[in-house]
């Protein structure tokens, strides 16, 4: 099961980056893998809400659709699952004496027959990681712009 844990940084308040983070509508702010990405349900978003993304990876474009599967003070994790994969993202802030510590742990596996492809599917999802991970330390990190 391809994994990717990035840890970061910044300079804002725990409930800020817990905030942002769990609006998933705004991830392509951060990942560059995202073409699209929306809000299906209105509201606080709260355990059950739900957001469509369009992801273009190796070529092609997929919508997912992203359900909030729990939400806390100090986490949020979004489950994604088809008849051929599931992602879990499981993000947490811990409060730092400067801001806070966002740790975004994104877990992909493949179902079914699509097993087959879990090492091509691990290095595509190495470098989408690795992408969105700069973009996040952009976005939030000491220098980043939340919020603008």
């Amino acid at each position: 099961m391809p994994r990717a844990v990035v840890e970061i940084e910044s300079v804002r308040t725990p409930a800020e980056v817990l905030a942002y983070m769990s609006d998933f509508s705004r991830a392509p702010e951060w990942d560059p893998s995202v073409v699209r990405a929306r809000r299906l349900d209105e509201g606080a978003i709260t355990t059950g809400s739900r957001f469509e993304l369009t992801v273009r990876a190796a070529g092609r474009t997929t919508d997912l659709e992203y359900v909030v599967e729990s939400l806390g003070p100090t986490s949020v994790v979004l489950l994604s699952h088809s008849s051929r994969l599931e992602s879990r993202d499981t993000i947490t802030v811990e409060p730092r004496p400067d801001g806070t510590l966002l740790r975004y742990d994104a877990r992909l596996e493949a179902r079914g027959w699509s097993r087959v492809t879990t090492p091509l599917l691990a290095l595509v999802f190495r470098r989408l990681a690795s992408n969105a991970a700069a973009g996040l330390r952009a976005r939030l990190g000491r220098d980043g712009a939340v919020g603008t």
